[in-house]
């Protein structure tokens, strides 16, 4: 990474954690001062000269100007690429089919009217929504390989995602991104972001992830909904978005030192079909006792607050036993199982179980590795503990979690989380 971008992935670290206090209650209602504004500056280009600027070609680039770190937005019409009326459907149910049900941080019934409008007319849909769609297609469009690209769209595939990269990313130019507080908007650039990662440019997505993070900050995400007195239905959306955040943030940094330890009070998203939510619904919502559409989401954000919880406990040298951290999240997952994970209902719940087990494997492999290594009765964790621990991430079981994925066309998903840093992860963060 260029001294430049490492400049500006530095500053906006540094102030991520100061965005905590610029957040607070006025009459029940969100609001929030000028933090946000005057980190202009700082994530602008500042030191960035002509020569150190991105390819012209990169998505972060536009006149010389790396994207996000600048208020550039050129008169730009959507429409002026604008995806055929079967390319628009066949994206959408691509999109329902491969990257929804892992993570589920849209409304389909909401969004549906959208889609539907946008195949007959794109500019008649709110820009917001435009901006989202795009997202979305980019998304759908990173699952597919060269041949589904040439079968299914007609379009190579290099092409197809260049462009839809550069649409998505002239539509989010339409907005005062650090500025701007709508939900669509926020997911639109946690698609983004997912997209960025998964088409290979990690150092980028790195930096991208603090920017999103940071704007998620200020927008106030990081406190649950219920503070606020916003309705059932904008809370949990809110929660989906934030724990998503949280896991695409901890992916791109290598779940290092990096990974966010800030306060935040959002709760983990509840187990509810998207068709139990309502918008403008002013009635409590009860989460299902079934098995629903969150299932593999419930279990890699139980994994996920795992390990920030466990990064905490060493910073502050927490003395509560990490044997007993590690059963009580098998405990939780297998719980998580019980009640809202069946194999039958569908390639989601396949995975999830499939993962579930690999997670469970991981603990027992620590906690037999733990009693080798112990001092007067006490156990140890230390990082070289985890670093012979090839045997987790080489596993028939780890094999078993591939051929679910690619089985389901959920591949996109291995290759950005389920690397060894993130499979040895259990482990590699507790001393």
């Amino acid at each position: 990474m260029s001294t430049a971008l490492q400049s500006a992935e530095k500053l906006l670290m540094d102030n991520i954690e100061k965005a905590n206090d610029h957040i607070h209650l006025s009459n029940s209602k969100l609001s929030y001062d000028d933090s946000l504004k005057a980190m202009g500056p700082a994530i602008h280009t500042e030191g960035v000269q002509e020569s150190q600027a991105p390819d012209h070609a990169s998505p972060f680039h536009e006149d010389n100007t790396p994207f996000l770190l600048s208020y550039v937005g050129a008169s730009y019409s959507i429409g002026t690429c604008r995806p055929s009326p079967v390319h628009i459907f066949r994206l959408w149910q691509i999109y329902l089919d491969r990257v929804n049900p892992l993570t589920k941080i849209v409304h389909i019934p909401t969004l549906q009217p959208y889609v539907t409008e946008a195949a007959v007319d794109l500019d008649r849909i709110p820009q917001n929504y435009q901006c989202l769609l795009c997202a979305i297609s980019l998304m759908a469009a990173i699952t597919l390989d060269e041949r589904e690209c040439r079968e299914l769209l007609g379009m190579l595939r290099g092409i197809l995602v260049q462009e839809l990269m550069a649409r998505t990313r002239h539509a989010l130019l339409q907005f005062n991104l650090f500025e701007n507080n709508d939900m669509a908007i926020l997911q639109a650039l946690v698609l983004f972001l997912i997209s960025l990662d998964a088409h290979g440019d990690k150092q980028k997505a790195r930096m991208f992830s603090h920017a999103v993070l940071f704007i998620a900050i200020n927008m106030g995400y990081h406190q649950d909904g219920e503070l606020f007195n916003l309705t059932p239905f904008e809370t949990e959306m809110r929660r989906r978005i934030w724990w998503q955040i949280l896991l695409q943030h901890a992916n791109v940094t290598g779940m290092s030192q990096n990974i966010f330890q800030g306060n935040f009070s959002t709760k983990q998203p509840q187990n509810l079909n998207d068709v139990n939510l309502f918008p403008g619904s002013t009635r409590p919502i009860e989460p299902r006792d079934e098995p629903t559409e969150m299932g593999f989401v419930l279990i890699i954000n139980r994994v996920m607050r795992f390990v920030m919880d466990s990064r905490r406990a060493v910073t502050n040298n927490d003395k509560f036993p990490m044997i007993q951290r590690f059963l009580k999240l098998d405990q939780g997952l297998q719980e998580i199982e019980r009640r809202y994970i069946k194999a039958s209902a569908g390639g989601v719940h396949e995975l999830a179980l499939a993962f579930r087990s690999i997670v469970s494997t991981n603990i027992l492999n620590i906690l037999d590795l733990s009693k080798e290594r112990h001092e007067q009765g006490d156990v140890i964790f230390k990082p070289e503990y985890t670093t012979s621990q090839d045997t987790f991430v080489e596993s028939d079981r780890v094999g078993y979690v591939y051929t679910c994925m690619d089985k389901y066309h959920f591949t996109w998903f291995a290759r950005q989380h389920f690397q060894r840093h993130v499979l040895v992860s259990l482990g590699s963060h507790v001393r």
